[in-house]
Formats: structure tokens, sequence, C-alpha cells
């Protein structure tokens, strides 16, 4: 499972991360929040653990945007989150990930599935993140990728890419979500694979101290993760702001919606 990671949430409740280094996962992704400046309540925890256990890590972020000033909103809160913990860009091997999908049926119920809107909406949020010097891709299922997401914008950004079965359709996708039934010590998580990209170079580099060639990648995951060892100076914590301050910083528009 070399090349196999998690990508958890509050929802998954407490986690073994120890347990899940031993089942052999090389990395998480973690859920900072969702939604207009609301905090993943096991945020904090979940990064903590995950970095004890010596996983490299990553974040995403569940949009609620309705327009592209909407998910400036939420790529700033998602910078002021991660430099209030002192996640800087290096510490975040795997990056940061605007999750752009819609699980519970709020963007359609608001006629917000319209692909010129979804598209602006992930450049607004991949832009601003950029600008602070992070890694940054979009989540999406294979269908959304394929018929949401004008491929002339993005032709410059990672994606990881939903697509649940034996193979990954989307050639472009770093990242692949492949199941949401990865079975560790009876508890059920979404199973992710690393397929290539800059994120193998940012790991290598946070790793070995450079990238790795091109057969070293092919190798690949293995030659990177399998030695995987890696945590910050201490626990992530916020400590120059609450995150109740954090949301008072808003704009009112940010705090009112969802």
């Amino acid at each position: 499972m070399y090349n196999t990671g998690i990508d958890v949430s509050e929802h998954n409740g407490e986690i073994d991360w120890e347990e899940i280094r031993r089942a052999g996962i090389a990395f998480a992704i973690i859920r900072l929040g969702w939604g207009r400046g609301h905090l993943d309540r096991l945020f904090y925890e979940h990064i903590n653990g995950a970095l004890a256990a010596g996983l490299p890590v990553g974040v995403y972020y569940y949009s609620y945007a309705d327009t592209p000033k909407a998910a400036e909103d939420e790529a700033w809160f998602t910078v002021h989150v991660l430099a209030d913990c002192g996640l800087s860009p290096e510490k975040l091997p795997l990056g940061v990930w605007y999750d752009m999908e819609d699980a519970d049926g709020w963007k359609a119920a608001r006629g917000l599935v319209e692909p010129s809107r979804i598209t602006a909406m992930c450049g607004a949020y991949v832009d601003s993140l950029k600008s602070a010097g992070y890694l940054v891709g979009v989540y999406a299922s294979y269908d959304w990728l394929t018929r949401m997401i004008f491929p002339e914008r993005a032709s410059s950004w990672p994606f990881w890419c939903a697509q649940w079965g034996r193979t990954c359709d989307f050639p472009e996708a770093f990242l692949w979500q492949y199941t949401d039934q990865l079975d560790i010590g009876g508890h059920l998580f979404d199973g992710d694979r690393l397929l290539g990209g800059e994120i193998h170079g940012r790991l290598a580099r946070s790793l070995y101290g450079k990238a790795l060639s091109d057969r070293e990648m092919a190798r690949g995951s293995a030659a990177i993760l399998d030695r995987a060892s890696y945590s910050l100076n201490g626990s992530v914590h916020s400590h120059t702001t609450s995150h109740r301050s954090l949301k008072r910083m808003m704009p009112s528009s940010v705090r009112s919606l969802r």
C-alpha cells in the first residue's frame, strides 16, 4: 500500500493514527473546513495525529461558494487557519485541495451547477492559494472534471479525481480517490492513490532534499513513501488567534452564509 493514502474529516470520528501507519497507509489529506468559515471539528486532532505517526499530510476544503468572490473568501479562511497554526507550504507536501462537488444538492438547489460558474469559483480559490505559496489543486468526481470544469482555464491545475473502481480514466489526475470502502481495523475510509506529477516532487524534496528522477518516480511512490517520516516541531495548534476570532475577522457576508 506504499502509494495509498486516506482522506478524512470529522465524519470519521477519532482515528487511531498508529493503526493507520501500521496498515501501510503512506499519507493523509485532512479536511480543514467547509463553507464560509467553518473549521472542521477534528482538524487539529487529525493533523496532529497524522504527523505524530510520521505521515506526510495535505488538507482539503469543501466548497459552498456561490460566486468567485465567495470562493476567495473560502481561500482567505484556509490561508489564515494554515498560517495561524504554522502549516506553511513546505509542511504540506500533499498540498491544499479545493473540494468541488455537490454531495448534498446545495448547489443544484440554487442553480449553481453550471460549468462557467464552477470553473470560475475553482479558479478564484486556486489563484488565491497559489499567491500564498501553496501547492493547490481541485478535487472533483470524474463526471464533474469532464463536464463542469473548462480545460482551457484549468490546464495548469493539479487534479484529484474521485472515480471508484479499478482504474482512473482522467489522465491529468495527480491523485485518485478510488474507494470509500477502505477497511482499516474495521473502520471504513476514503482511499486515495498517488499517480504522479508535482506532488511526487514535493514529497521527494521534503523527505530527501531533492527531486527524484523519472525512473525513481516510476518505481515511484515506494521510493518516496516507504521511508516517509514527517513531523512538525511540536503539535499544530491555534497559537495566535482562536477559530472564533478568525470568524469574527471575516467579512459579515462570509459569516452569514453557509
